[in-house]
């Protein structure tokens, strides 16, 4: 089965936000935090890698970046979401 080549940049970010979000989740357990946090890293090495790329800025970065964050945060939300709702006990918080 081959993936059509636009499918490759969605991949990317969602295990980029999963890894972050895991990475931020074992600092803190405020699902906030961790969801905005890794939305907007996620955007930023996204972003930078696209002006690695290009070799310039894009006059619609502003717009990749953004779309890119609420993508992010969409998975990384939906990722806790699950964890959650499964119990699983990295996800939730720790018994005082």
């Amino acid at each position: 089965m081959d993936l059509p080549q636009y499918i490759g940049p969605y991949i990317a970010v969602a295990g980029i936000a999963v890894a972050i979000s895991l990475g931020l989740l074992r600092i803190t357990k405020i699902p906030a935090v961790v969801m905005i946090s890794s939305a907007l890293i996620t955007a930023l090495l996204f972003s930078l890698y696209a002006r690695i790329t290009l070799g310039y800025w894009d006059k619609f970065v502003a717009i990749s970046f953004f779309s890119t964050a609420a993508y992010a945060c969409a998975i990384s939300f939906a990722m806790l979401g699950i964890g959650r709702l499964l119990r699983w006990p990295f996800f939730l918080d720790k018994k005082k």
